[in-house]
């Protein structure tokens, strides 16, 4: 559609042109199943959605890199897409160091850097125009001993597929053997070596590389990056407006690689894991030996340049860029905790694990392995977003000890609301792992909801049982961690069940001094406003209110939020999380926010099944400020929050 406005610009202006309507040819090499061909035809896709007069045709994959090359210089494609180790200049960059990135993610972050740019540079004066470099495939170090560190390589036996992993493992101490790929498993069952590259995906499975490798080094060993080529002769040829949707949707798809690949690498954990494999995650003094030994590589004229050398190591150990809130997240797979008083389903199925009945004589633990989908927005539904992929049940002793280890990492225990099954309650305590809480332990709690629309009296008689299983979990919490390292979100019901332990910790005579948590939110609450008053202001034991005991308390309330209107007509009683400016409650010893302007009602929605109730974790300023909360920032201090005030006490608004 830009193509045809930008068209209309020029006829308009007396250019007289023809209409740019082509069809490119583009190929690589290798079978059809290689990744590079998948990359392919997902840039055709996206060309195509820009516009229709751009079309990409893949033709038939050469056999090796020469034969592509000469197919380009001889017009009989116009795109390549080759491995970058075949190429003029670029068999030694520092893109393919070995163990230079920890994950995809890391690894796209060096290509961007400035070895990548050196290296576009390279191509540029041998006459090539490159539109990116496509990260397609990954290889891991498996071992048939344990190498925990870098100093675990001396004298190991290494097959090294690439002159540059074998110049680097020779540099560390290794030695590194060259052998054919069909040989390697007979090869490695005979002793010949001790090492080998394994693919890091499921391929390894299949390929019987637990059978004889069992350790391994959690991190990427070996890279397959294949650069998307045009000679630059051609490229003066084409169009500027369809140059620019060329690159463009080149660089879409190779950030686009980055999900698939981070997905394979959880796969082939769990499926190494499950073999019995053990998995070595090489600290940051390992990677700054691999590149002092890159570093001397250069120095003895190996490689090119210390400096991208140092820029490209630099660019990989930096933690990704967040993405912007409202944005568009890549895959990830997240393992939160979760502990539940629902009665056991189909233990076959993840996802319909535990059923919505009460189950009065304990709580079943565990944890759960929940992937979460590329291109994930707020706000999507979960069902399309996130899928349970594993599910471990685990003893009480376990769970409690697993959660209390490493005292400096905080947790957080979800409590969902009305109208979630387990999986519901799953979905969102990853998500809140994924979006809100990434360094912290993240327990789901899952009371026995329904999950069902229509189930409101269902679940609200569940958690007249549900509170007392609750106090029960939480007094096993807090017996085995520090409750200061503990944050409870409550959301919408849930809050019921919070709201009752927390009034009832003086009357069990456990004071503020035993039991003092650090944040304590109560997000949408589907509490009695009237009931919380009561604990919060004339509590049972005097002067030892609901918010003694947490370091702060914090409501997020709206005047839209529909479950809660409903809720009000239902009960006939004012709901915690309801209100405006007039009536949401005000505390001094609580930090009221009011968030209406966030998910506001709109007239088209009247007829919508939009319910304004999650807004805390489905729009990017609640999740925002949720996020900034927990990671304690003052409220007056948090971005896109204002004081406001009502009968001389303070209270909070969040701003679109």
């Amino acid at each position: 559609m830009l193509l045809r406005v930008w068209l209309c610009v020029l006829i308009l202006c007396g250019s007289t042109i023809p209409v740019f309507a082509e069809d490119y040819r583009i190929a690589t090499i290798g079978r059809p199943d290689q990744p590079a061909v998948a990359a392919i035809a997902d840039m055709a896709q996206r060309l195509g959605q820009v516009d229709a007069d751009i079309g990409l045709t893949s033709l038939p994959n050469s056999r090796r890199p020469t034969e592509l090359l000469e197919s380009l210089r001889a017009g009989d494609v116009d795109f390549a897409v080759v491995p970058i180790d075949a190429l003029p200049g670029l068999s030694n960059s520092p893109l393919l160091t070995p163990f230079i990135a920890e994950d995809a993610a890391r690894l796209r972050q060096a290509i961007n850097s400035d070895a990548g740019a050196q290296a576009k540079a390279t191509l540029d004066a041998e006459g090539y125009r490159v539109l990116d470099f496509w990260h397609v495939s990954s290889t891991i170090l498996g071992s048939s001993t344990q190498v925990r560190d870098v100093s675990d390589l001396a004298g190991l036996k290494v097959r090294a597929s690439g002159r540059q992993r074998g110049q680097t493992l020779a540099a560390l101490g290794a030695t590194p053997v060259q052998i054919a790929g069909a040989e390697v498993y007979s090869a490695l069952q005979s002793g010949a070596f001790d090492s080998s590259d394994v693919p890091f995906n499921e391929r390894a499975q299949s390929s019987k590389y637990f059978e004889v490798l069992d350790n391994y080094v959690d991190r990427i060993y070996g890279q397959q990056i294949f650069a998307v080529l045009v000679l630059g002769e051609r490229w003066e040829e084409i169009p500027f407006p369809q140059q620019h949707y060329l690159a463009k949707t080149a660089v879409e798809v190779g950030e686009a690689l980055v999900s698939p690949l981070t997905l394979q690498a959880a796969q082939f954990r769990r499926d190494a894991l499950a073999n019995g494999a053990a998995l070595s995650a090489w600290q940051a003094e390992d990677v700054r030996k691999v590149q002092a030994a890159s570093l001397r590589l250069v120095s003895a004229g190996s490689l090119d340049d210390r400096a991208l050398v140092s820029r490209a190591f630099e660019a990989a150990a930096a933690d990704p860029a967040p993405v912007t809130f409202g944005e568009a997240r890549p895959a990830t797979e997240v393992k939160i905790y979760f502990a539940t008083d629902r009665k056991p389903a189909d233990p076959r199925n993840p996802e319909t694990a535990f059923s919505s009945i009460r189950q009065l004589n304990g709580h079943t633990f565990g944890t759960a392995t929940v992937q979460l989908q590329p291109g994930r927005k707020l706000g999507q539904k979960l069902t399309k977003t996130a899928k349970i992929v594993e599910l471990d049940s685990v003893t009480k002793a376990n769970f409690l000890q697993s959660v209390a280890v490493d005292n400096s990492v905080g947790i957080i225990v979800f409590v969902h609301g009305y109208n979630n099954a387990f999986v519901d309650s799953i979905r969102r305590g990853a998500t809140i792992q994924a979006d809100i809480a990434a360094n912290a332990k993240v327990i789901s709690y899952t009371w026995p909801s329904d999950g069902e629309l229509l189930s409101y009296g269902y679940d609200d008689s569940s958690t007249d049982t549900a509170i007392q299983t609750f106090k029960i979990f939480m007094d096993s919490l807090t017996d085995a961690v520090d409750p200061g390292r503990i944050n409870i979100v409550a959301h919408s019901m849930g809050g019921k069940l919070v709201t009752a332990y927390l009034a009832g910790l003086a009357e069990r005579s456990k004071l503020p001094a035993d039991i003092k948590f650090n944040e304590v939110v109560f997000a949408a609450s589907d509490v009695s406003k009237v009931f919380f008053q009561q604990k919060e202001e004339t509590p049972f034991i005097p002067d030892v209110p609901i918010s003694a005991h947490a370091e702060r308390i914090t409501l997020y309330t709206s005047q839209y939020d529909r479950p809660l209107l409903l809720s009000k007509k239902v009960n006939r009683d004012l709901r915690l999380g309801l209100g405006n400016r007039s009536n949401i409650y005000v505390h001094s010893n609580i930090d009221t926010v009011d968030s209406s302007l966030i998910d506001p009602a709109k007239a088209y929605q009247i007829f919508s099944f939009a319910t304004r109730h999650s807004y805390v974790f489905d729009k990017p300023e609640g999740v925002r400020d949720l996020k900034l909360l927990l990671g304690g920032s003052d409220t007056q201090t948090r971005p896109g929050i204002v004081r406001r005030s009502r009968d001389g006490l303070s209270y909070w608004v969040l701003e679109k």
